[in-house]
Parts: C-alpha cells; structure tokens; sequence
C-alpha cells in the first residue's frame, strides 16, 4: 500500500522564486517514524509475540530483545494493542506458531470486525445497484459512494478544493496522473524524489516520451529525506530560459525506510 503526493508547481523566470501550489495537509500516520540506531528485527518472524512474562521462551533471541523493549516502553504491556490484535487480527494466532507481521508499509493486513463485519453488514442490509442507473437501489449505490469520497476529502481537509476518485490502487492513479498531465507544454517538468514507488518512477516515461525534462531530488542519510534547500533549489532551477509547470511526485511515506516525507 503506497501513499503518494503528485504535486504540480509552476516556475516562473519573471518573478524568480517559484510558487509551490499547496496540497492537502499530510495525513497523520500511526506507525511510528523509524530512526538509524533502532534494533534490528529479530529473525524468528514467527516468534510468539505475547508481552507478558510467561509468554517469552527463554534464552532466544526474541525473548531477549522483547524483554530490553518493554523496559524502554513499560506502557506498552498496558497498552490496546494485545488486545486489538485479539479481536481484529486473530488469524495471526491461529496457528500453532502464532505470525509477526512486518510488512504493514507494504501492506496492510484487513481488520475482522472494523472492516470485513461492517463491510459484510452493509451488504447484507441494502441493496445496491449500478451507480449509473436511476432505480432506487443504484440511487443507493451513488449515495454510498459520494459519502466515501466526502469521508476521504474531509480526512485530508480537502473538502471543496480536490476532486477524490477512486482507483484500483496507487498504481493505476499514478497512471492515470501520467497518461493526463500536459507534459507536452513548453518548460514542463517531472521532479521525483530518488525515494519513491515504482509505480511512481513510470511517471518518467511519460515525461520523456512528450519532451519534458525529468530530475531526481536526493535523500541524504542517516535519515533518509531530502533538505528543503535541495528542494527549493531544483524548483528555482526550472526547466532551461522557458518558464513552465511542473510536477512534483513524492511519497506521503516512504514504504523501504517508513520515513515521512516531506
């Protein structure tokens, strides 16, 4: 699951200092920012995972870095999250090795109840149609779906100034982004961060195949994200003695180092 930023910005040669249009507030992620010094992962994935003492075998590895864990964080072992993990991911433990999933910037795992048992509830409870109909259960169906892409807009403080719409996922918007943009105006730009998707480095096809110049913005370590000066300095350059517009492409979070962008 990848969340990405497509930020168009214009230069300008008159005026100097380009204007970066302002996008959508970034969301507030709940996984915590990773840092350089942190342990590494144990190698048992599918070591038992329970925070109480006798829960942890002794003399593993596992054991022993959970242990230099919970002293860090010894609100951790009263916090929601064995709990959470009981009723919305049981499958975890279903096994006679209980899973540690660590993939969850890759991809996330579904929830039981807040997600399949509501969704489930839903379409046992109404009947809905072809959205592009007009019979009571498609007027359902479009009911529906405006009130997901209000949820969405209002989540991003977007309401009334971005239109939302629904792709299969981040790749195909990053498709559709490419196949629209006018890369074909005189002075247009593709600015990409070296960190990014993918999907998200295809956008450059797109950009040479109609004559735009394509420009990588470093990360510099040890945290991984690239200066506002660096930045500033790639939007000042512009795009030779022709002004243009251009677009920025960055990663809400990076899903190799789980660093949040800008």
């Amino acid at each position: 699951m990848a969340s990405v930023y497509l930020t168009p910005f214009y230069t300008s040669t008159v005026s100097g200092a380009p204007s970066l249009t302002s996008g959508p507030p970034r969301a507030e992620s709940h996984i915590p920012k990773r840092n350089s010094g942190q342990a590494k992962q144990p190698s048992d994935v599918t070591a038992r995972a329970g925070t109480s003492a006798a829960n942890l075998t002794a003399g593993s590895e596992f054991t022993a870095e959970l242990r230099t864990f919970l002293r860090a964080f010894p609100r951790y072992g009263a916090s929601r999250a064995d709990a959470l993990r009981k009723a919305e991911y049981s499958r975890l433990d279903a096994h006679a090795t209980p899973t540690v999933y660590l993939d969850y910037a890759g991809g996330g795992l579904h929830a039981e109840h807040s997600q399949l048992g509501i969704a489930a509830e839903l379409l046992r409870g109404v009947v809905l149609g072809n959205p592009h109909s007009r019979n009571p259960s498609s007027e359902a169906a479009e009911r529906s779906v405006e009130q997901a892409r209000l949820a969405v807009a209002q989540h991003f403080h977007a309401e009334g100034q971005y239109e939302v719409i629904f792709t299969h996922n981040a790749s195909a918007a990053v498709k559709l982004v490419g196949q629209s943009y006018p890369f074909e105006q005189p002075g247009s730009r593709l600015l990409l961060l070296t960190d990014n998707h993918n999907s998200v480095n295809g956008l450059r096809e797109y950009a040479r195949a109609a004559g735009a110049t394509v420009s990588y913005l470093p990360v510099s370590p040890p945290e991984l994200r690239a200066s506002d000066e660096a930045l500033q300095a790639q939007l000042e350059r512009g795009s030779g003695s022709e002004p243009g517009r251009g677009l920025l492409a960055y990663p809400a979070q990076s899903n190799f180092s789980g660093v949040q962008h800008p």
